[in-house]
C-alpha cells in the first residue's frame, strides 16, 4: 500500500503513517571543500567552513513521517500533538509550537486544493494554554504556518488542518509573503526533486519566559525574532541536510544567505532534529554545508 492510499484510510479514521523501509547504499566522498556562506543577520551561529561532504554509511528502513521527530534537550514545556500529514510540540508558555515536523513526497507536491484561510484553534490544547482567534485579531502580525497550507493541499481534510492556531506564529507581514514564503517553495523543489523530504521547523524561543520579549493578545502569544526550518533528504542520491535561521522582518537578501549548518541550529534552540538516524550518519549530515546542494549557481 503506497503512502498516497494509508493516508486515504487517514480520513476514515484509520491508518494515519505509513512505513517506507528503503536501504540506501552510499560511498564515502572527501576532500570537498563547501562554499564560505555570511549568515546574513543570523544570532550566533556559527558558519562552518571547509568541513567534509557527509561519509555515506547504509540507512536502515526508517518511517520517517512517523520515527523521524525532533527531540527537545533543552528544558522547556512541551505538549505533543499529531495532526494527519504534521506533527509538532507545543510550548504552552509561550503559545506557540517549539517546532512542528512534517514529510514531503514528490506525490503530495502535485496537490492543488484552494486554500480555505479558516483558521481554527487547536481542541487538542488545553484552552487556557492555547492561542486563539483573538490574540491575532488587529495585532498587525500574520498568523505565520509553520507546516506551509500549500504542503497540505492534496486532502481536504489535511488542508484544514494545517489552518490550526498550533501550527501558527506571529510573523510580520513582509516576511511571512516574503523570504519565508520563498523558503517553501523552494522546500517544495527540493522534494520534488529528492523524492521525499523532512521538514522541521518553528520559532526560536527565549530561554526563559523571564527574557524579555514581544507578546500579543490577552494570551500574551510569543513574537519570535526568529524563525528557524531543517529540510533533510533521506532519499537523495546522497543523503543530506540543510538548515536556516531568518529574522522576522523583511529581507532582501538571498535565502542561501542564511543557510547554516543543522548542528547550529541545535545549540541554537535546544533541539536534536533527527535522532533516529545512525550517529555516524546522523552527525555527518548535520555538520555539513553545501549550497551547491542545493541551489542553483544564480542562487547562490
Amino acid at each position: 500500500m503506497t503512502k498516497s492510499d494509508n493516508r486515504k484510510f487517514a480520513k476514515k479514521g484509520k491508518i494515519k503513517h505509513v512505513f517506507w523501509v528503503l536501504g540506501v547504499a552510499v560511498a564515502l566522498v572527501t576532500g570537498k571543500t563547501v562554499l564560505e556562506n555570511d549568515a546574513t543577520d543570523v544570532p550566533n551561529v556559527p558558519v562552518i567552513e571547509n568541513v567534509q561532504t557527509a561519509a555515506r554509511p547504509s540507512l536502515s528502513g526508517i518511517c520517517y513521517e512517523k520515527q523521524a521527530w525532533p527531540r527537545l534537550t533543552a528544558k522547556r514545556s512541551e505538549q505533543i500533538v499529531s495532526h494527519t500529514a504534521y506533527h509538532l510540540s507545543y510550548n504552552k508558555d509561550f503559545k506557540v509550537p517549539n517546532w512542528v515536523f512534517y514529510e514531503l513526497t514528490r506525490e503530495e507536491t502535485r496537490g492543488r486544493l484552494e486554500r480555505s484561510n479558516n483558521f481554527q484553534e487547536d481542541l487538542q490544547l488545553r484552552y487556557a494554554d492555547a492561542s486563539h482567534l483573538d490574540d491575532y485579531r488587529r495585532s498587525g502580525w500574520d498568523r505565520g504556518h509553520m507546516a506551509p497550507s500549500m504542503d497540505m493541499n492534496w486532502d481536504e481534510d489535511v488542508l484544514d488542518e494545517s489552518f490550526l492556531l498550533s501550527n501558527m506564529c506571529p510573523q510580520g507581514h513582509d516576511f511571512n509573503s516574503g523570504i519565508w514564503l520563498d523558503l517553501e517553495h523552494e522546500v517544495r523543489f527540493w522534494a520534488r526533486r529528492d523524492s521525499a523530504v523532512c521538514v522541521v521547523c518553528g520559532p526560536v524561543l527565549p530561554k526563559s519566559k523571564k527574557e524579555r520579549h514581544r507578546t500579543i493578545g490577552v494570551g500574551k502569544v510569543l513574537v519570535p525574532e526568529y524563525f528557524y526550518k531543517v529540510v533533510f533528504a533521506p532519499f537523495a542520491r546522497r543523503p543530506r541536510a540543510i538548515a536556516f535561521v531568518m529574522p522576522n522582518r523583511q529581507q532582501n537578501a538571498k535565502i542561501s544567505s542564511f543557510a547554516v549548518t543543522v548542528d547550529s541550529v541545535e545549540r541554537l534552540t535546544g533541539i536534536d532534529f533527527f535522532p533516529i538516524l545512525p550517529d555516524d550518519i546522523e552527525d555527518a549530515v548535520e555538520s555539513t554545508l553545501n549550497l551547491r546542494d542545493w541551489f542553483r549557481a544564480r542562487d547562490i
